[in-house]
């Protein structure tokens, strides 16, 4: 099974696995960093790609106070550009939230799960934690 993970953002983590290997690990195959203003044809293509896709769900403060500095709409539409793309090609989605998955997936487990793995950036990284915890919560496997 092929899992999409979606960090949203102004920086758009991705991170594409397959779940089903001869070595018993998940395996990239894909992962990166991708400016929102060029993922709409990068996004709809991986998600073409995908049996499931994981995005985290992203939630905006009051716009008053702290929760000023923490308003990103480009992640918003980030999540909703995802799910049109998934409804459109008929794959299955769901929103995760981010605790839920660097609770789940710090880095040493990452490695113990995918010895060797090789991810570049912090978004990236963060696309990963969600599709395998999407991997764990749907097959029970990791």
């Amino acid at each position: 099974m092929r899992i999409l993970g979606i960090d949203p953002g102004l920086t758009i983590g991705i991170a594409l696995i397959e779940t089903v290997t001869l070595s018993g690990h998940p395996e990239m195959i894909e992962s990166g960093q991708i400016m929102f203003d060029a993922a709409p044809p990068k996004l709809q293509k991986l998600v073409r790609a995908a049996d499931y896709v994981a995005i985290e769900r992203y939630n905006t403060g009051t716009g008053r106070g702290e929760d000023a500095t923490t308003r990103q709409h480009e992640a918003v539409w980030t999540v909703g550009g995802v799910i049109f793309f998934c409804r459109l090609h008929g794959v299955k989605y769901r929103l995760q939230t981010s605790s839920d998955a660097k609770n789940v997936f710090s880095n040493p487990v990452i490695e113990s799960v995918m010895p060797g793995v090789r991810v570049v950036g912090p978004h990236a990284r963060d696309a990963l934690r969600h599709a395998l915890l999407a991997a764990r919560t749907s097959q029970k496997k990791l």
